[in-house]
């Protein structure tokens, strides 16, 4: 739209708006600011202007100012002023309106301006500025207030010769209104200035990028510093008509300098405010003193009643209550010298403003004598005790009492019978910084129904548990320490307790001890050296997340976690390190663990039994003194499995129903995997690497077995990778077997025991005896490779042997060696074996469309097949390569039926 008064289109483009943005992050506060400057009428050498700024900080202030301003050229100076109406709402929401009128000079080298605030002449209330008196036995606050003060600036600048378009000002600010503090004081600052930035060149002309530092000193505000970082993006285009400025014409347009924050003071009025009670919301009704000097402390304490202050000075030493009772009343509260408590001011509209108070004085010692009470809160509700130090008797009682607070307090002894603190029947508490130093009996005793919220509590040095919950309590803990306990750490009985944060250590017994139905969840637990089970779970519930247990060895045969007596064990996230027993024991117990790290056990990593459950999910168990994982009469799931490490079996199953996904064990020193006694398993994705026994070892037990690697088992001889015993039932598939210096599988039963073993696409190789031996047992082989055994490939011994589809190579003695057995095989391709192809001996033999090829050593004896007394049947076999002298098929003893070659130099055997 045309500017009011322009006479021509080049008058028009001579100055156009612009856009700033200001950054001033600082000492004490960041500012942010958004400037609009638009030209509102001009010619050759006058311009006049507006002007809208908006201001904000990290303090909740903020800020608004719109004005009209003119400049005009006078040959090599610019004078200019303006008039502003200011807005603000401070950090206090209170609002204040100002009136700016400032002026300047400016040329190329010098930068002269001053402004004059004429802030508006009323004082409104402040909160924060409040402050508490107290007046003999009364106390009370003085409203605060806070009004914006009139004032003014001045700011003197010089470019700087060494630098391009860089300026140094030097200025002074004063601030005053009659009752408020002055804020006076230099202003220093610096900018540097580049202009037209190539970023902005495609589509407008005289942008600009300032730096710069601020400096501020007065007696209100202190010293603040700014960096300043402003970009100034202006209006218009890059138009032809758009002309171009001297270095003092584009000063026109210079930024308007001024103090855009509305300055205002805060003090005290004459307002008096009565002081309350946050917790009641009564007035606080009087205050008393006591110290040491004070005769009898407990009347003092009785008689100021209820809703009173009870200010404990420990500046003339420790106040000794002898054998009495400091019984609390109704409301009140008990504050040490010295330390803040939280109260509340009620404004005459019934507005409450939140305040802290410090009584005058010292932290005081209050003691007594005998095993007494020493504070007893009795049906007393909404009582505080707030920064001071106690020692005697029993320190803390509160029964039958709501909302009652313990704050700041520490507990630097108990009578040797007595709790630190007892709290009981029906009582609500809160305690924050809580210090129990040393008791006789428990440091914290809540029992009878209470409830508790703990934060930063420490318990040190008890004689008996440092935490007792029980009687149907519950308990919120926040930051809890424990340590030195003749008993257990934590206790509880028929109780419910929600910890974070929680350290317990050097405990006589437990660590944690639950019993009775208790419920705990612990998040960020660490317990260290405790005399007996870190934790144990006895018919009750732990959720617990993000633990450590370390080091429980204190005494022998100790273990990480013990459950037993129908709990449940939710586990995640945690390190067990270094126990004499167990990791985790379970006893008729239902456990999840998921995301568990177990190593250095003296016994099994993990140990469950008697009808327990145990679901794992990514849990590592390393250098377990016993088995990694031992179950007995249980049920087991895992997924991500991984067992190192371990003196005896990996995973040693007793008569357990098991579901296993991805397990690796490795380094074990007997069985990797022992199944027993009726154990029902099913194992997807296993490897088994390095163990002194047999890698798989079943006996009298069910297994579903799929995609399994077990190799090098041979740290001692004549063990197998794969161990099948008496009334077992095996299902594999996937099996790859390799280094082994015993069998690479072993199935044997008995003479009235006959296991029965299937197995798809196995996999044997490198083994010191036979490949397969099936003793008194049913073996199915679908798809199997054996290569490279000391002994035979596959050694069927008074057992059923079924073979589809299988390769034999690279044998040290016979391919299949059949003796008393019944063995119906197709599809088998024998190759390279220092004896005969297969030997039948005595047995019921079919063979079928299979290949025997390159046999024997040399020896002349050495047959593709040689048959004594048994019974044959067979078509389609073939024999290839060479048969080291030796006759096709040797016939020896009485037998029946032929085995039919359809290509090779015998046409039938026998």
């Amino acid at each position: 739209m045309p500017w009011v008064g322009i006479s021509s289109a080049q008058d028009q483009q001579k100055w156009t708006g612009h856009l700033e943005f200001f950054a001033k992050p600082g000492s004490d506060r960041s500012i942010a600011k958004g400037d609009l400057f638009l030209p509102l009428q001009q010619n050759e050498d006058f311009l006049l202007f507006g002007n809208l700024k908006a201001n904000f900080d990290d303090q909740s202030y903020k800020e608004g100012n719109a004005g009209i301003g003119a400049r005009k050229l006078y040959d090599n100076w610019i004078v200019g002023g303006w008039v502003f109406y200011d807005w603000k709402e401070s950090s206090t929401s209170n609002t204040f309106d100002q009136m700016t009128v400032g002026g300047e000079f400016l040329s190329n080298d010098w930068d002269l301006r001053a402004n004059a605030y004429f802030a508006e002449n009323k004082v409104k209330d402040s909160d924060d500025a409040s402050v508490v008196e107290l007046n003999g036995n009364q106390i009370q606050a003085r409203l605060g207030e806070e009004r914006a003060l009139p004032g003014f600036d001045v700011e003197v600048g010089r470019k700087l010769p060494f630098l391009e378009d860089s300026r140094f000002f030097v200025g002074g600010y004063h601030y005053d209104a009659s009752g408020f503090e002055k804020v006076s004081g230099p202003r220093l600052r610096l900018e540097m200035r580049f202009h037209d930035l190539p970023l902005f060149s495609s589509f407008s002309k005289g942008s600009r990028l300032t730096l710069g530092a601020e400096y501020t000193e007065d007696s209100v505000r202190g010293s603040e510093t700014f960096g300043l970082l402003q970009l100034r993006i202006p209006f218009g285009g890059k138009g032809k008509n758009k002309r171009s400025l001297t270095s003092l014409e584009r000063r026109m347009v210079e930024t308007i300098q001024r103090d855009d924050d509305i300055i205002t003071s805060e003090r005290a009025g004459d307002e008096l405010m009565p002081m309350v009670n946050p917790k009641t919301g009564q007035v606080i009704s009087v205050v008393e003193k006591i110290n040491g000097s004070t005769t009898n402390v407990a009347a003092t304490v009785t008689a100021a009643g209820q809703n009173s202050l009870i200010i404990a000075d420990g500046t003339q030493g420790g106040i000794n209550v002898g054998s009495t009772t400091i019984n609390t009343q109704p409301g009140q509260i008990i504050a040490g010298g010295g330390q803040q408590i939280s109260l509340q001011a009620r404004k005459a509209n019934g507005g409450l403003i939140n305040m802290v108070y410090t009584p005058s004085g010292q932290r005081p010692n209050i003691n007594r004598t005998g095993s007494g009470e020493l504070i007893y809160v009795n049906n007393d509700d909404n009582v505080t005790i707030n920064g001071v130090d106690l020692a005697g008797g029993r320190p803390v009682r509160i029964n039958n009492s709501q909302n009652v607070c313990v704050l700041n307090t520490n507990v630097l002894s108990s009578a040797a019978n007595r709790q630190a603190v007892y709290v009981h029947t029906n009582s609500n508490v809160r305690f924050e910084n809580l210090n129990i130093m040393s008791s006789g009996r428990e440091g914290v005793l809540v029992t009878s129904n209470s409830t508790a919220n703990f934060t930063n509590l420490s318990v040190s040095n008890t004689g008996r548990e440092g935490v007792y919950l029980t009687s149907n309590s519950s308990a919120v803990f926040n930051n809890l320490s424990i340590r030195g306990t003749t008993r257990e750490g934590f206790e509880l009985a028929n109780a419910t307790a929600v910890l974070r944060d929680v350290n317990i250590s050097n405990t006589n017994r437990e660590g944690m001890r639950m019993r009775s139905g208790s419920t705990v969840t612990a998040d960020n637990l660490v317990i260290t050296k405790s005399g007996s089970e870190a934790i144990e779970v006895n018919n009750s519930t732990l959720n617990l997340s993000n633990a450590s247990i370390i080091d429980i060895d204190v005494n022998a045969n100790r273990d990480g976690i013990y459950a037993t007596n129908g709990s449940m064990l939710n586990l995640n996230n945690i390190v067990i390190d270094n126990v004499t027993s167990q990791g985790i024991i379970t006893r008729n117990t239902t456990s999840s663990i998921t995301n568990v790290t177990i190593r250095n056990t003296a016994h099994q990593g993990l140990f469950a039994y008697n009808n327990s459950t145990a679901n794992l999910d990514n849990v590592v168990i390393d250098n377990a003194g016993s088995q990694g994982v031992y179950t007995r009469d249980a049920t087991f799931t895992a997924s991500n499995l991984e067992v190192t490490n371990a003196n005896n079996q990996g995973l040693f199953l007793y008569n357990t129903t098991a579901t296993i996904n991805d397990l690796q064990i490795n380094n074990v020193g007997q069985q990797g995997i022992y199944l027993y006694n009726n154990t029902d398993a099913t194992i997807d994705s296993l490897s088994i690497n390095n163990s002194a026994r047999e890698g798989l070892y079943v006996r009298d037990s069910d297994l579903t077995l799929n995609n399994a690697s077990i190799s090098n088992i041979t740290a001692v001889a004549n063990r197998d990778g794969i161990f099948i015993y008496r009334n077992s039932n095996v299902n594999m598939s996937d099996v790859s077997v390799t280094n082994v210096t015993g069998d690479g599988m072993q199935v044997q039963g008995t003479s009235t025991i006959r296991p029965n073993v299937t197995v798809t696409n196995l996999s044997i190789s490198d083994v010191s005896r036979f490949g397969v031996v099936n003793t008194r047992g049913s073996l199915t082989l679908n798809n199997a490779a054996i290569t490279d055994t000391v002994f035979d490939g596959i050694l069927v011994n008074r057992g059923d042997l079924s073979v589809n589809t299988a390769t034999v190579s690279n044998i040290g003695r016979f391919g299949i060696y059949a003796l008393r057995s019944n063995a119906v095989i197709q599809d088998l391709t024998v190759s390279n074996t220092a004896s005969d192809g297969v030997l039948v001996n005595r047995s019921t033999f079919s063979l079928d469309n299979s290949t025997i090829r390159n046999v024997g050593d040399g020896n002349t004896s050495d047959d593709a097949i040689q048959v004594i007394n048994s019974t044959l049947a067979g078509a389609g076999n073939r024999i290839e390569g060479a048969i080291n002298n030796g006759v096709a098929c040797r016939s020896s003893g009485a037998n029946t039926g032929s085995i039919g070659f359809s290509f090779g130099p015998i046409t039938s055997c026998p």
